[in-house]
């Protein structure tokens, strides 16, 4: 996707878990493991951070998109991975990945760059909640998005509690959070989560192009401040968000103060 405007620095696109390609300023962020659903591994999680951080810190870098690869956004947390590191039991191990996915959040709430999601499919988990981080989001006419968070006995994440309620209400975002109602596209759209839908009779790629082309064509450094000046007013709340919602999972992954199910 989006071969012609960028070059991909994997060598092995086939082996990749997540491809990053960057040209005329734009970082794409792409999860490849369309067999799961570019469903994140522990390892996944510190991939995208560290392409998230470096794009922050590279000066030739105006903005940082993220997709998947196939007719899926992602599914969010790996199960396996989780499943193992609940059987696992290790207070350590537990503490290091709750710490990569605090990671990853923080690394995209201190983004200084507009960060456009480009939902090519469905999202599962934080595959929707993700939305709320978002500065713009392009999808498909036909992506749901579902977070079944206390269903697998887990608490919401990405900071949601706190975006989520502060986009479309708490009465609505608890529909979603709380009672793992999903939503369409157009719905999202409705809410505030979705920017705009690319209908069946469109290209999801050639829209998506001619959002980051545009993006392209604006100064970088009055669009870093712009985007400084209006995460100003939210960005301690996500930081405290992401914080408490991580210690949360930590105490669902080890402790057992909620209980963990994968039914």
């Amino acid at each position: 996707m989006f071969g012609h405007l960028f070059k991909t620095s994997c060598q092995n696109i086939r082996k990749c878990s997540v491809i990053a390609n960057s040209k005329n300023g734009v970082l794409q962020i792409t999860l490849n493991r369309p067999k799961v659903k570019n469903a994140f591994t522990w390892n996944l999680y510190e991939e995208v951070a560290t392409q998230f951080e470096n794009a922050n810190n590279n000066l030739k870098i105006g903005a940082v998109s993220l997709t998947g690869t196939g007719n899926f956004f992602t599914s969010g947390m790996d199960l396996n991975d989780v499943i193992t590191m609940v059987q696992n039991s290790n207070p350590v191990e537990a503490k290091s990945n709750v710490g990569k996915i605090n990671r990853l959040f923080a690394a995209i709430i201190n983004l200084d760059k507009p960060f456009i999601l480009l939902a090519n499919g469905s999202g599962v988990g934080l595959g929707m909640t993700i939305l709320g981080l978002a500065d713009f989001v392009i999808a498909k006419s036909n992506a749901r998005f579902y977070g079944p968070f206390l269903k697998r006995g887990i608490c919401p994440e990405v900071a949601s509690t706190f975006s989520f309620s502060h986009v479309m209400g708490q009465a609505r975002a608890n529909r979603y959070l709380l009672f793992g109602e999903s939503f369409t596209a157009e719905e999202g759209l409705k809410n505030g989560l979705i920017s705009r839908i690319v209908r069946d009779d469109e290209s999801f790629e050639k829209v998506s192009n001619d959002y980051l082309e545009r993006l392209t064509s604006l100064p970088f450094d009055t669009m870093s401040e712009s985007i400084k000046l209006i995460r100003s007013h939210v960005r301690s709340q996500l930081h405290q968000a992401n914080n408490a919602e991580c210690e949360t999972l930590y105490q669902c992954f080890l402790l057992g103060k909620l209980r963990f199910s994968f039914s």
